[in-house]
């Protein structure tokens, strides 16, 4: 096997995440959400880091909202433990393109 190029996992993400996509219902939204979200992303300071979508589902619709610019994320392992562990491992995941 030959490799142009070698990444950590963490350099990958960095690298070739595209997008956090949060699944989400209706008992997520709290009074506080926007606050909440703002901290567990990391207050809004990783303008070069991915795109968040977040695909909102309840029993009677459904709706995915890409949030601005100043919502990205830094996908590192300490950003994704604390979405996952808040929403749910299942329902926090990565979009990446080549």
């Amino acid at each position: 096997m030959r490799a142009n190029e070698a990444y950590t996992l963490v350099e990958a993400r960095r690298r070739f995440a595209r997008e956090l996509v949060l699944q989400l219902g209706e008992d997520d939204f709290a009074a506080d959400f926007t606050s909440v979200l703002g901290r567990l992303l990391g207050g809004g300071r990783a303008r070069e880091g991915c795109a968040v979508r977040v695909v909102y589902s309840t029993a009677d619709a459904s709706a995915e909202i890409s949030l601005g610019d100043q919502w990205r994320l830094l996908p590192s392992d300490e950003a994704l433990a604390r979405l996952r562990e808040r929403f749910g491992a299942g329902r926090v995941s990565l979009r990446y393109s080549s």
